[in-house]
């Protein structure tokens, strides 16, 4: 009876056991397999685009690096050289600037990143405080906290997530006041790697972020102020973030080299659509993610001979993406287009697109960029 009981129990155990690991299993967030779609047409993907050219001027000159670009509610903002962001219309008309650079108590020495809260003032994260202007540049609140942080994003119930830079979590959430109110993920190798836009939106409620350029996600749900872990692919076909630290460790920077592992990289998000790059140093493509359907279908593969900015799979190239609530947006310069490149199987809509910057062919260093934003088809309308 005794060994009975004791075996029961190992049973239980076992079962209790399986159970938990089960659960602590990552869901995927996408379970269907991609399905490829002709590329041979520039509107076999993109529903609706435009072209905005910013306006270049001794006030609005973007000039050095561009950290960041968000649209939000119809106005583009750009953080450039981590110092000044600059606003523009929807036509890329100049508007304003925020400059402070300083060390008044509306200064900051440094913008590590920035973000447009609900009542769209614009959110700065500087060295340990975050500082909060109205949309004419002037200050509304400066928050003292005690975390260093390089990149933010403001819920819309007042908190803030922000990721860090050598603090022991990457992911803390600050109330309106800077206090912390949950922290989750402890550094490891592959969460060093910095991104522009690291917060993707894939509903009102939910945020995701990636683990380096892996499979691995943290996924945080505002309603319920919670962190848990997904990932983005059901299979096998893009390397984890256990996988990736082992990379890091044996080849340093390098191992974006290696060739038969797969990293997922250049996400962005648009109402229902989840984008994002698949690839590696021979061959890339881009992935895309109805959400609301839940399925994932495949575009533009394209040959390792072909990745240049001068043929039409130039979307391929734009690794960074900006933020936006309404499209897909990120930029290029227009020396970077060469229409005597183009293949003649592209359509001419593309080819008078890239004719249509020719004249326009100016010095990267001393000429803003042009800002492409596009949306994608539906599911429905690419079969």
């Amino acid at each position: 009876m005794k060994i009975f009981i004791n075996r029961f129990c190992i049973i239980i155990f076992m079962i209790a056991f399986i159970s938990c690991a089960k659960e602590q299993e990552p869901n995927c967030l996408i379970t269907e397999k991609p399905q490829p779609i002709d590329s041979s047409q520039l509107s076999s993907i993109i529903k609706d685009y435009k072209f905005v050219r910013l306006e270049t001027s001794d006030n609005s000159l973007i000039g050095g690096q561009i950290n960041k670009i968000k649209k939000h509610q119809n106005k583009y903002y750009v953080l450039s050289d981590w110092k000044e962001i600059l606003i523009f219309n929807d036509n890329g008309t100049y508007v304003s600037k925020i400059s402070k650079i300083g060390p008044g108590p509306d200064e900051y020495t440094m913008a590590s990143d920035f973000d447009c809260s609900v009542n769209n003032d614009i959110v700065v994260l500087a060295f340990r405080k975050i500082i909060i202007y109205d949309s004419l540049g002037i200050l509304k609140k400066k928050i003292p906290i005690s975390i260093t942080g390089f990149n933010i994003k403001c819920m819309t119930n007042g908190n803030f997530l922000v990721c860090t830079s050598g603090e022991e979590y990457v992911l803390y959430v600050l109330d309106s006041n800077g206090d912390i109110l949950k922290k989750v993920l402890k550094h490891k190798p592959s969460t060093r790697i910095a991104k522009l836009v690291p917060f993707i939106n894939i509903s009102p409620d939910q945020t995701l972020f990636q683990i380096g350029s892996s499979n691995n996600f943290i996924s945080y749900n505002m309603k319920e102020n919670d962190f848990s872990n997904i990932r983005l692919l059901c299979n096998n076909e893009c390397i984890s973030s256990r996988e990736e630290d082992k990379l890091i460790e044996k080849y340093h920077s390098d191992y974006f080299d290696i060739s038969t592992v797969k990293f997922i990289y250049g996400m962005a998000s648009c109402k229902n659509h989840l984008l994002f790059r698949l690839g590696n140093v021979k061959k890339e493509h881009i992935c895309i993610q109805d959400i609301d359907n839940n399925a994932e279908y495949t575009v533009l593969s394209i040959p390792e001979d072909d990745i240049t900015y001068s043929s039409p799979n130039f979307l391929l190239n734009l690794i960074e993406f900006g933020d936006a609530e309404d499209c897909f947006i990120s930029y290029f310069y227009p020396t970077q287009l060469d229409v005597n490149n183009v293949k003649d199987e592209y359509n001419d809509t593309y080819k008078n697109l890239i004719r249509s910057f020719e004249s326009e062919k100016i010095n990267i260093s001393d000429e803003n960029p042009i800002l492409f934003e596009f949306v994608i088809k539906n599911l429905t309308e690419l079969y």
